[in-house]
């Protein structure tokens, strides 16, 4: 079974319209430093769209958990969420569709129940399932990663056009 991820590829082609070595030159110089000016700007965009999105008890360590590695040998970024950090973080990207939690009928204590009164405790017993107890509802995905990777690409379009003219132009 594979662990689901959060995480994208962002490519960099190299642009046309070099005429000379020294322009494709320059252009391979500046490419791990543009490379990782995408990962801070894409990271930082993530983490605003976390910011501006609501969640029930939000700790920060999904926003602690974005990442990215910049490989310029590849003309390419990838971000991330570090599982390790932060492994709830796909299910709250991509959300959850209703279904039977019955791996809560291998569970070793009580659990929890939170309730008007107080807490109250409850095993998931295979006669609790079988009955259609223990249904997790559902919840819709947030999409923070997707939106901050499209809103980071839109501003970044901008710093690689002025990037390939200062490189054409000699600058």
């Amino acid at each position: 079974m594979t662990t689901p991820t959060v995480g994208s590829k962002i490519v960099v082609g190299e642009p046309s319209g070099f005429k000379n070595l020294q322009q494709r030159e320059a252009w391979q110089r500046n490419l791990p430093k543009f490379l990782n000016q995408l990962g801070l700007l894409v990271q930082k965009e993530i983490i605003k769209k976390l910011n501006s999105t609501r969640f029930k008890h939000q700790t920060g360590t999904i926003q602690n958990s974005i990442k990215f590695k910049a490989q310029p040998e590849k003309n390419r970024v990838i971000i991330y969420a570090d599982i390790g950090v932060a492994p709830h973080a796909v299910y709250q990207e991509r959300g959850v569709q209703k279904h039977q939690m019955v791996y809560l009928s291998t569970a070793v204590r009580p659990i929890p129940l939170a309730g008007k009164p107080g807490t109250t405790w409850r095993w998931a017993s295979k006669k609790s399932m079988d009955e259609g107890k223990w249904v997790h509802p559902g919840y819709p995905g947030k999409f923070f990663f997707r939106d901050g990777v499209m809103s980071a690409i839109k501003l970044m379009n901008q710093q690689l056009k002025r990037l390939v003219i200062n490189v054409v132009s000699g600058q």
